[in-house]
């Protein structure tokens, strides 16, 4: 795994598009910190972000200020699909 290997100097990772990265942000970051790269072969437009303020285990977060955190963060509309569905 990426996270546990020493050297990725100049290891280059390449993947269809963003959708395909899944991994613990402190991987990720530390990756790129130790020179490693990562080139999508595709170029994607996020539209929208969709947002669920109810985790499975039942907790609830305030979703105003959930969606008023990411849209602070990111420049595309963000909706919270619970609020949608009533």
């Amino acid at each position: 795994a990426l996270g546990e290997k020493k050297d990725v100097y100049n290891t280059q990772l390449y993947v269809r598009d963003f959708t395909r990265i899944f991994s613990e942000p402190r991987v990720f970051h530390t990756f790129l910190r130790k020179g490693g790269r990562i080139f999508q072969l595709f170029t994607t437009n996020l539209l929208a972000v969709c947002v669920n303020p109810v985790s499975p285990e039942g907790v609830r977060l305030n979703s105003e200020e959930l969606i008023q955190k990411i849209q602070q963060a990111i420049e595309v509309p963000v909706y919270d699909i619970k609020r949608m569905e009533q």
